[in-house]
């Protein structure tokens, strides 16, 4: 993740579009997976389990959004 947002940084141009999702995804990650996480490092919890599991759609959509975006830029910038 860190190595996307250096990229994102230092390719910029048309890659700053695809930064609200690496936004949306990191915050999901570092806001909700870490401490849901850490609550498991307890032991299990089903309704924490059942919160991951959740959340992770999100993380799927932006990943895919993102990549989608990734590929079109990368399409338009070699003129295929």
């Amino acid at each position: 993740m860190l190595i996307e947002v250096v990229t994102l940084v230092w390719l910029r141009g048309p890659l700053l579009a695809t930064a609200w999702p690496l936004a949306i995804i990191w915050a999901v990650t570092f806001g909700l997976y870490i401490p849901q996480y850490r609550r498991l490092m307890s032991g299990y919890n089903e309704k924490v389990m059942r919160l991951l599991i959740a959340a992770n759609w999100i993380r799927t959509i932006g990943w895919t959004i993102r990549a989608s975006m990734m590929l079109w830029i990368a399409r338009e910038q070699l003129h295929i």
